[in-house]
């Protein structure tokens, strides 16, 4: 596990952006699973550049979105709607690039992978509740690979999908994540973590032992991990740095 720790917001916005550029730089295919949320940002506004000033470099890269809200009947398209509106759309990356997990395919979505040649990069965040994708705390199963994530309105982090969504009536019917074996066979795992309110889950993610009450912690065991941090989210964990 590297970890690295950036003064501001900007230098680790261009630490992260300069990770994904330089997988497209390889002499080969590559295939790259790529997060939402506030904490990319900053790094995906230089890689739309990028990726809009190197249509050649775009054509030899395939992106695997790893989790996806779907309802029944939507096509694959419309499943990774949320992600195309993100980054995908904005950087002109052609639709027949980007995969998405659906009920159709989440059996076979990592035999898919496979035969692609497996992701080679994967940047991830740090959920506060320490979920990664959509292995969320006590749900996860850390012998899953792709897999169904079953509702259950006892959990804590069901109030959370009536928050985002907001109200229970647009809970997408069904929520599909790559589970802890998909994501442990990617090359290069990047987590990446900003802001102040995030500090004590960077410490909570160091310090505590594997469990799936905080489904992150397993993620410490992956050979190829780097988390990128700025300042303010490594703030109350510099002693263990």
């Amino acid at each position: 596990m590297r970890i690295i720790v950036e003064e501001n917001f900007e230098k680790y916005s261009e630490r992260t952006a300069n990770l994904i550029i330089s997988e497209t730089l390889k002499d080969k295919k590559v295939n790259l699973s790529l997060t939402s949320g506030n904490s990319p940002v900053g790094a995906y506004k230089l890689v739309i550049d990028y990726f809009k000033n190197n249509h050649d470099l775009v054509k030899n890269i395939d992106f695997f979105n790893f989790d996806s809200a779907y309802n029944e009947g939507a096509t694959e398209q419309e499943a990774g709607q949320g992600m195309t509106d993100f980054i995908f759309g904005p950087a002109g990356i052609a639709p027949e690039r980007v995969h998405t997990i659906t009920e159709e395919n989440y059996l076979n979505y990592d035999e898919m992978i496979a035969e692609c040649g497996g992701l080679d990069l994967m940047l991830i965040g740090l959920g506060g509740d320490g979920h990664f994708c959509a292995n969320m705390p006590h749900a996860t199963n850390f012998l899953d690979q792709t897999y169904k994530v079953e509702y259950n309105k006892e959990y804590a982090w069901y109030d959370f999908l009536i928050e985002f969504y907001e109200g229970e009536e647009n809970i997408p019917q069904h929520m599909f994540t790559m589970g802890t074996l998909s994501v442990m066979k990617v090359k290069h795992l990047v987590m990446i973590v900003n802001g102040k309110s995030k500090a004590p889950v960077v410490r909570k993610l160091l310090t505590t032992d594997i469990t799936n009450e905080f489904p992150s912690s397993i993620l410490k065991l992956h050979p190829n991990l780097t988390i990128i941090l700025d300042k303010e989210a490594a703030s109350e964990s510099l002693d263990l740095i």
